[in-house]
């Protein structure tokens, strides 16, 4: 896939050859991945496909509803549970994701992501590599938390769904409504309240103890300002510390980056950092075919190409600028 602008191209080489000398891979995604894979909270006409009776009613897109905690349950149950039938069940795996995948299976990778919908796992990638840092959708809990057990969402959606009332936009049958078994209180999402949560992050950070004396990738992709303690502010922490490190910033949003039109990068690590203003999927579909696009792998091309004394290489200078990456 072309790449739109010259520019981009360069930093797509610079991308390839950081990853042939890496020793370890870290990517961090946010929303801008998932919707570049298709689920985009802000897509009018995938809402108008899936919520047309919501459309009717004047909402517009599935981000109206990120937040909103004051409604009934019945109503909030026939939402919720058309959209998570949707994004967690009836949504495909992803091209994309397999193609991200392949970018970087030769290699001790670790991914962390903000994105609730699984497309990671669902997509081919390993399960114990990857950290669903705010949960997922596949289980339920208690929101009275009078016990730390957690059910399976599955049943209970399909059971909401034989139940919505369309034209009220409600669950008709209150017996449909997922309750506690033990005391009665409504169910919810359990997002990081699962049982194996806390075991999960603790791999991560096992993982990451790891990475500071080994030449590291750091790949930002669709990643903003919804919960930057997740990923963002965490991974600028860590880039600023390691010695060897060449970091990738990937967002077509907040484009203020020394007046370039490309996302900000904090002062202190610019010499280390790549900043790309594009659509996730044309980054990552232009960087498959960069490194595979041959059927060699990229562990393998290095060894026949020879070895850059720069893992980055010299990316193009930013206008106005001078960039470059200092190992």
């Amino acid at each position: 896939m072309a790449i739109s602008g010259h520019s981009n191209a360069e930093m797509i080489d610079a991308i390839a050859r950081a990853i042939r000398r890496s020793e370890r891979v870290l990517i961090g995604a946010g929303a801008g991945l998932s919707a570049a894979a298709g689920i985009d909270y802000t897509d009018t006409v995938t809402f108008a496909k899936i919520f047309p009776k919501w459309v009717e009613k004047g909402h517009r897109m599935q981000y109206e509803f990120v937040g909103v905690h004051d409604w009934a349950e019945p109503a909030k149950w026939a939402y919720w549970a058309t959209h998570l039938n949707h994004v967690f069940y009836q949504f495909p795996p992803s091209p994309l994701y397999y193609k991200l995948h392949a970018i970087i299976q030769d290699k001790d990778f670790y991914v962390i992501t903000s994105n609730a919908d699984g497309l990671f796992i669902k997509s081919g990638f390993e399960a114990d590599r990857v950290f669903q840092a705010q949960g997922n959708y596949e289980r339920l809990k208690c929101t009275m938390s009078c016990t730390p057990e957690t059910w399976d969402t599955k049943p209970f959606i399909d059971r909401i769904l034989a139940h919505i009332d369309y034209e009220t936009l409600q669950v008709a049958d209150p017996a449909a409504l997922p309750t506690c078994p033990y005391c009665g209180a409504p169910l919810f999402v359990a997002f990081r309240a699962r049982e194996e949560y806390a075991q999960q992050a603790a791999n991560y950070r096992r993982w990451l103890d790891g990475v500071l004396d080994k030449n590291l990738v750091v790949m930002e992709i669709g990643v903003g300002f919804n919960t930057p303690g997740v990923i963002r502010w965490p991974f600028e922490r860590l880039v600023n510390i390691h010695n060897d490190v060449s970091f990738i910033r990937i967002n077509s949003d907040y484009r203020n980056f020394a007046d370039t039109a490309r996302p900000e990068i904090p002062h202190g690590i610019r010499s280390k950092s790549l900043s790309i203003n594009a659509d996730a999927g044309e980054i990552i579909e232009a960087l498959h075919d960069r490194l595979q696009g041959d059927g060699i792998h990229p562990t393998e091309r290095t060894k026949s190409q020879g070895e850059h004394p720069n893992p980055m290489g010299d990316p193009p200078a930013l206008p106005g600028r001078q960039q470059k990456f200092d190992k």
